[in-house]
């Protein structure tokens, strides 16, 4: 069954925009999903590729897609969504310098995807709120 990866058609637009957290820290997952959640979005946290597939069937409006991950796992999602051409926002989260960040975040974009902000690790419920109003701006120019 093929993937709709375009937000504008995610079914639940008329309610809270949902957001894909992928983590591999349960702990983190937890803690963003909160943090998401206190800004208005549903979040479902997943800690693995399979999972996040799974859950891309619901089309997220933004993905928060930690970089640092076991067996490659942030590089196979973005290789998945550059195959589903994606038009989903991606938020990357991570710790590393920014230099590095923002290389990841040009490869992303080099492969056709949208990533219009980082979220850098450690960060505040301001620092989400920030990126996700930035996702929510840009996600329209992408439709």
């Amino acid at each position: 069954m093929p993937v709709s990866t375009d937000p504008s058609m995610n079914a639940s637009a008329s309610g809270p925009r949902l957001a894909l957290v992928v983590d591999d820290d349960g702990d983190m997952v937890l803690m963003l999903s909160e943090f998401v959640r206190a800004c208005g979005y549903e979040a479902v946290g997943v800690q693995s590729f399979a999972d996040f597939v799974t859950e891309m069937e619901r089309v997220p409006s933004v993905l928060l897609l930690d970089l640092i991950m076991p067996e490659a796992t942030s590089e196979r999602i973005v290789e998945w969504l550059a195959f589903h051409d994606s038009r989903i926002p991606i938020v990357l989260v991570s710790s590393l310098s920014l230099d590095s960040i923002e290389r990841r975040q040009a490869q992303a974009v080099a492969l056709g995807l949208h990533s219009p902000a980082i979220l850098r690790k450690p960060f505040w419920l301001a620092d989400v709120a920030a990126v996700l109003t930035t996702a929510a701006a840009t996600s329209t120019s992408r439709a």
